[in-house]
């Protein structure tokens, strides 16, 4: 994720954007974190993409679900979720106050 995606709360920073709360929901700011792993609609996706691969699990975060879908995926899926998830975790540690 690097930092690039122009986010609501990213474009108000740069005086692009007044309002900051998420397109998708409207309940929260529109960070990165939020949108792919907090949203409801982020959530609703997840559970798709876990019925399109066959996979069940109980609710838990969404960040715990993208390594789980990463440890049962093979090839270009499980490269692809790996990928996601390492970026997700380094996106914490870099904006973490």
């Amino acid at each position: 994720m690097h930092g690039r995606l122009l986010t609501r709360v990213r474009l108000a920073r740069m005086k692009q954007e007044q309002e900051t709360s998420c397109l998708l929901c409207g309940d929260h700011e529109e960070t990165t974190k939020h949108l792919f792993f907090e949203c409801v609609y982020a959530q609703k996706c997840m559970l798709e993409i876990q019925q399109w691969l066959g996979v069940t699990m109980q609710k838990t975060s969404l960040q715990s679900i993208w390594g789980r879908l990463a440890r049962s995926a093979t090839g270009k899926i499980r490269r692809a979720f790996l990928w996601a998830v390492r970026r997700s975790d380094l996106w914490d540690m870099e904006n973490k106050n």
